[in-house]
């Protein structure tokens, strides 16, 4: 049973990533490959932070946030003038060094062998030490994604980044500033 559980568990994951990928593909029509290299700055922050630090997980999702939008920063400055295959040779090049990086630096990642000694999150008071606790938030956390992604998607904003993927020039033309919405020229 605990195996079946830890495969939900990972499908929860995945599942926020897929819906996070969705959101960038498909509804502003990004052409990234970077998305595991974000996953993988959240997801090691985390876990040097709760480690090096005893630092509690809310704290350490709140700073690896932080420092995906600084890491995004890497691909997002230069992007603005470029895109198309441009573009995802910068994202992916991004990706490769990361991954370099998280690899090779064995004093701080311990490389290929991955982190150990994580301690169980604690979150408002209530230690999550089994399996079980462990699935209740992961699907209280994709029920909680699922709503924000689709309420983003149905805002304002969302719906000038669609726009702005089907027709740059159109929605420029109507007064929108372009530059200022997180999307790009993508291969038409």
């Amino acid at each position: 049973m605990d195996y079946l559980i830890h495969i939900v568990i990972l499908i929860g994951i995945y599942v926020i990533l897929a819906i996070s990928l969705d959101l960038v593909v498909g509804h502003t029509g990004i052409l990234s490959i970077a998305h595991g290299a974000f996953y993988a700055v959240g997801a090691y922050t985390v876990g040097l932070l709760a480690i090096h630090f005893n630092f509690p997980m809310i704290g350490g999702l709140v700073i690896s946030l932080i420092l995906g939008a600084v890491a995004s920063l890497f691909i997002a400055l230069p992007a603005l003038r470029i895109g198309g295959f441009y573009l995802i040779i910068t994202s992916f090049a991004f990706q490769m060094i990361l991954h370099s990086i998280l690899q090779n630096w064995i004093s701080l990642t311990r490389g290929p062998a991955g982190l150990v000694g994580i301690p169980n999150p604690v979150l408002f008071g209530h230690h999550i030490e089994s399996d079980r606790a462990f699935l209740v938030v992961a699907c209280i956390v994709v029920i909680l994604v699922i709503l924000l992604c689709k309420k983003l998607v149905n805002s304002t904003f969302g719906k000038v980044l669609r726009a702005i993927r089907d027709d740059e020039v159109a929605v420029a033309a109507i007064g929108k500033n372009v530059t200022l919405y997180p999307t790009f020229r993508t291969l038409r």
